[in-house]
């Protein structure tokens, strides 16, 4: 927290404006190997509250912080967080998406391999049926035949 209030005195005033995310963001980015971010920065281009009336309403977010707040986040840039997570998103995005050109991909298959298998039944049966008619045909010849000689 030392570390924190160091970098950003301000900090205790902004907290209920910020969510319980933006303060575990900060502690992660208080390590010495990232750079903090310029939280300072937005709040210096701030105006200042006047007296210790104003302090209270912005810790209380009452309705004055609102237009505080609104220009805090216009002026919040973006930290390594938030890029993760919009990288996350995009992945999970792209995933999904994914996943659905497989599921479309696998109904087409199978939709492909139905109409194959409806096909060869189809050809089957032509066939069963070509060659009972032949059969028949057969059978009835050879009763001609046998006819005609037996008279």
């Amino acid at each position: 927290m030392d570390k924190v209030l160091k970098s950003c005195p301000h900090y205790k005033q902004l907290a209920d404006i910020f969510a319980t995310e933006r303060e575990a963001e900060v502690v992660v980015m208080s390590s010495s190997a990232m750079e903090l971010d310029p939280v300072e920065n937005v709040v210096d281009n701030l105006e200042d509250p006047q007296d210790e009336h104003d302090i209270s309403e912005l810790a209380s977010g009452s309705s004055a912080a609102r237009p505080f707040a609104k220009k805090i986040k216009a002026n919040h840039q973006n930290t390594a967080i938030d890029r993760l997570a919009t990288l996350e998103a995009e992945r999970r995005s792209f995933r999904e998406k994914q996943l659905q050109f497989e599921i479309e991909k696998f109904n087409w298959k199978r939709q492909v391999e139905t109409n194959k298998h409806e096909n060869e039944k189809k050809i089957e049966y032509d066939f069963q049926l070509k060659k009972m008619e032949l059969e028949q045909n057969e059978r009835i010849r050879k009763l001609e035949i046998e006819m005609k000689y037996n008279k």
